[in-house]
């Protein structure tokens, strides 16, 4: 029998298993998981992870830690780059995607609380959404931002 591969270590992404099935926490609660650099970083990573030892594993839950599954990108950040004058790469929306498309096993989302934006392009890509009582899905109107959907 093979060696299992150890799991990664993320600072904004908490992992484990449970029989059998990797969980994975988006772990910023304070800022109600919005993806900035680091965490969209890490979910890229965890998604090549995954395709890359999905034998290891009969599914894979995504879920978000404290009382957001997630808020989407961090404007905060984003606006940092126009403040700088500097363009926005959504080049890496590709790389999820096309990640996400390699992973065979079963991709869920334990879907707590808000998803907005790009959390609400997540729940597009998995192939069960399991929704606890309060929960607010919002996808806000990207084009009147001049924003790409990404991930939709």
């Amino acid at each position: 029998m093979a060696e299992k591969s150890p799991l990664p270590v993320y600072k904004k992404i908490k992992l484990e298993v449970r029989d059998g099935v990797l969980i994975a926490f988006l772990n910023r609660p304070e800022k109600l998981n919005a993806f900035d650099e680091e965490l969209r970083d890490e979910f890229i990573n965890l998604l090549k992870y995954v395709a890359e030892n999905q034998d290891e594993f009969s599914a894979l839950v995504i879920t978000g830690s404290g009382r957001a599954f997630s808020s989407g990108s961090d404007v905060y950040v984003w606006a940092s780059y126009i403040e700088k004058g500097e363009d926005l790469d959504w080049s890496w929306t590709a790389e999820v995607v096309e990640t996400f498309l390699k992973i065979n096993i079963p991709v869920i989302i334990g879907l707590n609380g808000l998803a907005v934006g790009l959390g609400f392009n997540l729940l597009l890509w998995a192939d069960y959404v399991i929704a606890s009582r309060n929960v607010d899905i919002l996808c806000p109107p990207f084009l009147r931002w001049g924003i790409p959907t990404g991930l939709g």
